[in-house]
Parts: C-alpha cells; structure tokens; sequence
C-alpha cells in the first residue's frame, strides 16, 4: 500500500513542474515579435554609445554660442540672521533717518541670483523685488508727505536718499564692475557703485512716475530725466541731443543736473538707455532613447525652460526637431506649447521624436514667443 501512495505522489509532483514550466514558457514569450524592446538607462547615464549596438545612449545639448550670462568671480557673503539697517541721509537744510528691516532669506535670494540680463538696464524694469522695492517707495513717500513736500520736493527728497546710502563706492576714475543689483539689493547692501545707485534711483522714479532712463558712460552710470524746459533751462549738465537732465546717484550733495567734476569730460560720449520689459528665455535640453523597433528610434526630450527677461513670458512655443546632419530627407517635429513663466521661475516639458535607424542624426529645439526673438538650441551629432 506504502508503494503505491509514493508513486502516486511521485506523479503529482511531476505533473505540477509541467505545468508550471509551461506558464512561464508563455509568460516569458515577447508580445511583440517584430519589435526590439530597449532596456531604459539610468537618465544620469553618461552619454555614448551602447556596449550591445552603435546607438546614442543619451543626447546631450551643445554649449550656445552666446552663452549664458555668468555671475562674476566675486565673493557672496550670506546673511545667518535677520538685521535692521538705519539709513540717514541730509535733504533741503534738515536730517532724515529711516529704518529698514532686512530678513535674512530675502538678502540671501537676492544675493545668490544668476546675473542672467544682457544688459544692466533690464534689472531697472525686473519683477524681481518689485514688491519689497514698492514698500520701501511707499514708506518713503510717507515721510516726505509728512514734511509735506510737494511732488518735485518728493522726488528729490529720494535722490538725496539714494545718493547718501552708506557703502556706496563712488570714485574718481571708472566706478563700477560687471555684477549689477537689483534695485532692492542695493537697498539691503546700503549702497554700491554707480551702475548699482542708477539702476535703483532709476526704478524708484519709474515708480513715482517719472520715465528715468540709463545714461552709461566709460567710468560712470548716471540717471536721466526729461524735466519741462522752463526746468532744463535753469540746469548746468543736461545732454542737449536727446534732451535729458542729468541726476547723480552715487555722490551725496548733487542736485538734479549736476555732476562731480571729474565725469563732466564722460558726457561727450553717453549711451542712453530706455528701461523696457524684454521677455527672455533660456533653453536647456537633453534627449535619452527610450524605445527602438525595426524602422525608428524613439528619444525622449527633456527641456528646462527659464524666464530669464523683465516681466514674464508669455504664450511660448517649443519646436522639438529631429532631423539628419547632412539635407533634409526625413525630419520629425514635436511642438509644445508653454503657459506663461513668471521672471525668473522654471518649467519642465517633454516630448518624443523619432529618427530613422542608422541615421546620423541631430535635434533642435527652437522655442519662440511674442516679443523676444527666435532662439535654436542643438544637440551633439549621435547615430541610431
């Protein structure tokens, strides 16, 4: 009896391993025979070229050109604690002093920004800190109103204030480097040079409603301002071509359409510049092949976009292009739309090209939108 319950045991474990090797026969078979599945790399993979065929692993962007505007080689000194800074400046006979809190995130965000504007105007009009900066104008036009100063009085009560902040680095010979403030920066510094002061006293009067401009000479940056001419008439300094009375912003002491001594002979050679809103944008991409069959290879783009103009940017269109090295038998586009980028602020999208097998191959991203122009971005040549 022992002899027949073994070999019957000995049957049901027999006939389970066959039926287990069949389910996984099946379970292992590929669903789609004509078709190549490619295993993902890591997306941190470095690029090259795959061990088991000749394609391109990972595509990556070639450097622009222009380049991207750097921040200087300067040291940046990091605030560990919330400070309070007294600021007292002199004013039509009389002493003034105010006080302005400066938490120490907000001193160390600006600090740490990318200095990523073509030109040091654009930081006149810019988004950022445009909110604090409007609190301090609003409490310095309350302690005008106070003394009850008139618009005109107003205006040259804060180019007296800006003038007299603490740290600024006037000079006698050229005054200013190539790392320009945003304007509230320059307030929380308690100063700068001559480019940082005109780049504030410039933003604050926009502010007030006056349509200052940038006047930038070789060694000094000053503030312009179109006053009536019953006003020009009475002023020593104003640039007679285009109309612009000079303000001082970097030495104590200068009323509207003076200038010390040593940057008169500057003002034979000025270059004005009228602060606007530019939106700009900076592009950075790279592709990973994702999936492979007998005709194409798939690559997914991943593209960073930055709103690095004044203001923001607005109805954007990203063109993702694959196309060959060498005329244009085949090309494959992949268009994405973008909402609205705030200054300074970041988006991530994604999109799918394909290339022809054993192609020598590239992708473009073009991105455009209204009021800036057109930017191509490409990518390394790589092989599919």
């Amino acid at each position: 009896m022992w002899i027949f319950n073994v070999i019957s045991l000995v049957m049901i474990l027999l006939l389970l391993t066959t039926v287990t090797g069949c389910l996984e026969s099946e379970q292992g078979q590929t669903p789609f025979m004509d078709e190549e599945i490619i295993p993902l790399p890591s997306y941190t993979e470095t690029s090259g070229v795959s061990s088991s065929s000749q394609v391109t692993w990972l595509v990556s962007q070639l450097p622009d050109e222009k380049g991207v505007p750097l921040n200087p080689e300067r040291p940046i000194t990091h605030k560990t604690s919330n400070t309070a800074e007294a600021y007292r400046w002199f004013y039509n006979g009389a002493y003034y002093s105010w006080t302005i809190y400066i938490p120490a995130d907000k001193y160390n965000y600006f600090a740490t920004l990318p200095r990523d504007k073509p030109h040091p105007v654009d930081y006149v009009m810019s988004d950022r800190g445009r909110g604090e900066l409007q609190g301090v104008v609003s409490e310095l036009i309350s302690l005008s109103t106070n003394q009850g100063f008139n618009e005109i009085q107003r205006r040259d009560f804060i180019i007296a204030f800006v003038q007299s902040l603490p740290h600024n680095r006037g000079g006698s010979v050229h005054d200013y480097d190539g790392y320009p403030k945003y304007p509230i920066q320059t307030i929380y510094d308690g100063g700068g040079d001559s480019q940082d002061t005109s780049i504030l006293l410039a933003s604050i009067l926009r502010l007030l409603g006056h349509p200052a401009v940038l006047i930038e000479t070789p060694d000094h940056y000053m503030v312009g301002l179109i006053e009536p001419e019953a006003d020009r008439e009475k002023r020593k300094q104003i640039i007679q071509s285009e109309g612009y009375t000079i303000i001082e912003s970097n030495h104590p002491g200068f009323s509207i359409g003076n200038l010390p001594v040593q940057y008169h002979r500057a003002l034979k050679n000025p270059v004005i510049h009228i602060p606007s809103r530019n939106p700009d944008v900076n592009l950075q991409f790279q592709a990973r092949l994702i999936y492979t069959d007998q005709a194409y290879a798939y690559y997914q783009v991943y593209s960073t976009i930055t709103s690095t103009g004044t203001g923001p940017a607005s109805d954007l269109r990203v063109i993702m292009t694959g196309q060959p090295v060498e005329g244009l038998s085949w090309r494959y586009d992949e268009v994405r739309t973008v909402s609205t980028i705030p200054e300074g602020e970041v988006r991530l999208i994604e999109g799918t090209v394909r290339i022809p097998r054993n192609a020598e191959a590239e992708i473009i991203c073009t991105i455009s939108g209204p009021g800036m122009a057109e930017k191509k971005y490409r990518s390394q040549v790589f092989y599919t």
